[in-house]
């Protein structure tokens, strides 16, 4: 399976198509144990494949969805514009606990 291939897939497929997958993974693994697998490539096609599968459900999934690194950056900058407006960010402190004072 190709890259091309993997994003002409729908996400339902690429779902079906990681479990038959894993299921030929752990198959083979069987196999090896219990007797001779004929061709050992097998192993690595098939892992290749899964992250193929992988890597495209990944993107797919980052393109609905925003990233934790985005939404801290963001957050990371409301903090300085509060800062520069003269307000105080929440996650800082200015040195002394909400409780004690000196």
């Amino acid at each position: 399976m190709t890259g091309a291939e993997v994003r002409e897939l729908s996400s339902e497929e690429i779902t079906l198509e990681l479990g038959k997958l894993r299921e030929k993974l752990y198959n083979l693994r069987v196999q090896a144990a219990t007797e001779k697998v004929e061709d050992n490539s097998l192993f690595s096609k098939i892992r290749k494949d899964v992250a193929r599968l992988r890597t495209e459900q990944m993107r797919r999934h980052r393109e609905t969805n925003p990233s934790r690194r985005q939404n801290a950056a963001a957050r990371r900058e409301r903090g300085r514009q509060q800062l520069e407006q003269g307000g105080q960010h929440q996650g800082q402190h200015s040195g002394q606990s909400s409780g004690q004072q000196s």
